[in-house]
């Protein structure tokens, strides 16, 4: 009995101290190893997350940027198309001063043409003519009869509207141009390379295939009919 009431004793002293220890471990919280641990776990986990945020980001901006210049490059190309379509006499020689300006070292000359629904009516010059600056980046314009502001066709250039030089797309280069039996061919770089902590807004577009646009192609209504000539 003696024994029995010995060991009972030493069993509930034990257990008290155990108690002890762990109500003491949980008042005390993770040893210095554990918080070390758990913090630079932490610290890689919100890395890892911040990079990926970093990188999604940087993706949904090139995707933007590289979307806007295609846009900008499709409105060039239909711009110069469709002129081009309307048009006869196409050629790489500019004409005379009196018609386009000359090119000069900022503004260079690149191709001409006498526009259908300017052609046939008096008064002021018919041309359009388009140029590069020598600037960087550099810029595409246009010279020529205005366009109308409600309807968008061609002004008949008078004193009081004549032809102009007008900016036609920023950050626009025209290269590798030839001009054959009416067809006047091209290649288009939109943009600017640039490198360091702006590039990611500074890229550039510039499509390996040929422009095309073709003298007299474009659908023109007729006196007799609804239909296009």
């Amino acid at each position: 009995m003696v024994n029995l009431a010995l060991a009972n004793s030493h069993s509930c002293k034990h257990l008290r101290v155990s108690r002890g220890r762990l109500a003491l471990g949980i008042a005390q919280g993770f040893t210095l190893v554990e918080f070390v641990l758990v913090a630079a776990i932490s610290v890689i986990v919100l890395m890892v997350a911040a990079r990926l945020s970093v990188n999604e980001a940087r993706s949904a901006i090139r995707t933007y940027v590289y979307q806007s210049l295609r846009d900008q490059m499709a409105r060039v190309t239909f711009l110069i198309e469709g002129e081009v379509a309307e048009a006869s006499d196409l050629s790489l020689t500019p004409p005379t001063a009196s018609d386009c300006p000359l090119s000069t070292t900022s503004r260079v000359f690149l191709f001409t043409f006498m526009h259908s629904y300017t052609q046939s009516q008096s008064g002021g010059s018919s041309y359009i003519c388009y140029y590069r600056d020598n600037l960087t980046p550099r810029s595409l314009y246009r010279y020529g009869p205005r366009f109308h502001y409600q309807t968008g066709t061609l002004w008949k250039p008078t004193t009081a509207t004549p032809s102009s030089l007008r900016l036609v797309s920023r950050r626009t280069s025209l290269y590798d141009i030839a001009v054959s039996q009416g067809v006047l061919k091209y290649k288009i770089k939109i943009g600017i390379d640039a490198s360091g902590s702006g590039s990611i807004w500074n890229l550039s577009y510039a499509p390996s295939s040929e422009q095309v646009a073709r003298v007299g192609t474009a659908c023109m209504p007729s006196a007799e009919s609804t239909g296009c000539w």
